[in-house]
């Protein structure tokens, strides 16, 4: 009986483990069923995330592409600006340096105005000290020639002075002109002082012909010759060496025709 007893209470205890075990089976089974319901869902869920991720990207494609064509076309026109923008810097480059030559040629221009200006108002100066000079000799050899009582013969060696100028300012070709001019002053000086007194020999001032610019010769006769040769006033003239035959020829006259001298040179 105790025997009995004792396998009655092992196979109870049997039954009682295998209920344990459906129980703790069955209660898993429902875990992965309620699992597996989940995981269907959250595939469906996915299913329905790829369709539309899916949709996304083909959208995303193109407008990748569209951008791409958008790049393309940017980069061209970037490339001709680009080019135009090289170009226009050349040109300005070269501008520029027009812009610097006409500067520098601008300077240089008005660097030498202001020199002509400054020699011309020099020249200017030295022409009105002259003038006033040769209007005070003038009055001086006016008052002289109207006490000497010998107004129609220096008004008639002063006519044919002026004949004998010529029209225009002309310019001496070469050195032996100003060498003739020289010797011709040399041959007058001498004749004038031997055909004068000591006194008024002493009062002949030196005839040295003045060389202007571009190589032509002043030759100036003062007021006080003009008085010793009957003339009004004083002669300034610049002449070629074609006119110096004739002037020489007209100072031996006017020597003659005054004093009485004669020249041998």
């Amino acid at each position: 009986m105790s025997k009995t007893n004792v396998e009655r209470a092992k196979a109870e205890n049997k039954f009682f483990a295998a209920m344990r075990d459906k129980e703790s089976s069955d209660q898993e089974r429902k875990n992965l069923t309620r699992n597996l319901d989940k995981a269907g869902k959250a595939l469906d869920k996915l299913a329905e995330s790829e369709k539309a991720l899916t949709t996304r990207i083909h959208l995303l494609e193109k407008e990748a592409a569209n951008l791409k064509r958008v790049a393309d076309a940017q980069k061209e026109q970037t490339s001709a600006l680009q080019s135009e923008s090289n170009e226009w810097r050349m040109r300005f480059l070269g501008e520029r340096k027009t812009v610097e030559e006409i500067r520098t040629a601008f300077q240089e221009h008005s660097t030498a105005i202001d020199k002509k200006r400054t020699e011309l108002r020099k020249i200017e100066e030295s022409l009105l000290k002259a003038k006033s000079s040769v209007e005070k000799q003038a009055a001086k050899l006016k008052s002289l020639s109207s006490s000497s009582g010998s107004n129609a013969r220096e008004a008639e060696l002063q006519s044919e002075i002026d004949k004998c100028m010529p029209p225009q300012m002309l310019h001496l070709q070469d050195e032996h002109a100003q060498y003739r001019h020289h010797e011709m002053h040399a041959h007058i000086l001498q004749a004038l002082r031997r055909g004068t007194n000591s006194n008024t020999a002493a009062q002949v001032p030196s005839l040295q012909p003045s060389f202007l610019s571009g190589g032509s010769t002043a030759i100036v006769l003062p007021v006080t010759v003009p008085h010793l040769l009957g003339c009004r006033s004083s002669v300034v003239s610049t002449f070629p060496g074609c006119f110096v035959l004739t002037l020489l020829l007209l100072l031996l006259r006017t020597l003659r025709l005054c004093y009485g001298v004669s020249i041998h040179p």
